[in-house]
């Protein structure tokens, strides 16, 4: 049996629906979708008839998002127990949806906002070798227009409930499963996961993580900054690497060098007042 087949037979069953044939139709949307998973629905669908199917699927009052969600990560946190150690992986990216005018839940995208759609958040499972497990969660919202204030007018809140909704599924199945331990979980961010709050969260909840660094935060002593502190540290070792053409810009080369520092974090006490280091 195909991969795609076992894969989606597996989530599908593991889905809290009311109906087993919602079950049976879900299996079939999971594994067409997932050998076509650039192609529209009519495409994917391979007919005028399935396609309909999915529509019709998608359209059904009692298919509730949660329970979706629930299956498919499930299935996710399954596959994490038998790895020592899993990568969780976030990151967002837009839903360019400005050609449906008829969902007045989109909110402005892109630069300039002169696109319409949703974000999504998504956080991924993957493997030390970097083979995919699956999806651990997914978050989805729209950007209020103009000034006016929305729900997630803090976006970086993000990372956290990514975080929480890696730990929370995964843990659930350690529990259902009756296994000894978690395997350990390690969070991947880039940039814009440089948030002290997250910093913070990680170390209290025990995980470990890689994110790329922006903030020149205050370090211990004998350096003060961040950025300061490491480049005072030996290389360990250097990589050149070819950098392709975007945006305008000539492909080059680039030599990254790798150099390693522990140090401690100093938080500003006018914003972080009761935060410890």
């Amino acid at each position: 049996m195909h991969t795609h087949t076992l894969w989606a037979a597996r989530v599908a069953a593991g889905t809290v629906l009311p109906d087993k044939r919602l079950r049976a139709r879900l299996a079939c949307i999971l594994e067409a979708f997932a050998e076509r998973p650039s192609d529209a629905i009519p495409q994917a669908a391979g007919s005028w008839g399935q396609a309909k199917g999915i529509y019709r699927f998608l359209a059904n009052q009692r298919v509730r998002p949660a329970a979706l969600h629930q299956g498919l990560t499930s299935d996710t946190a399954r596959q994490c127990l038998e790895q020592p150690t899993v990568l969780v992986v976030q990151d967002t990216t837009s839903l360019n949806l400005t050609g449906c005018h008829v969902l007045p839940e989109l909110g402005p995208i892109g630069s300039g906002n002169l696109a319409q759609g949703v974000l999504l958040h998504s956080t991924l499972a993957l493997t030390e070798q970097g083979a995919v497990l699956g999806v651990l969660g997914l978050q989805t919202w729209a950007r209020p227009a103009g000034d006016a204030p929305g729900p997630e007018a803090k976006e970086s809140g993000k990372w956290l409930h990514g975080i929480d909704q890696a730990r929370q599924v995964v843990w659930e199945t350690v529990w259902a499963a009756g296994t000894a331990a978690p395997p350990r979980l390690i969070h991947l961010m880039d940039r814009e996961g440089d948030v002290y709050e997250v910093l913070q969260w990680v170390e209290e909840v025990g995980d470990s993580a890689i994110i790329r660094c922006v903030q020149n935060r205050r370090v211990e002593a004998p350096l003060r900054l961040a950025h300061a502190a490491v480049r005072a540290q030996p290389v360990l070792g250097s990589v050149t690497i070819t950098v392709p053409r975007s945006h305008g810009k000539p492909a080059r080369t680039a030599t990254v060098a790798m150099r390693a520092l522990t140090t401690t974090l100093r938080p500003d006490r006018e914003k972080y007042p009761t935060h410890g280091r």
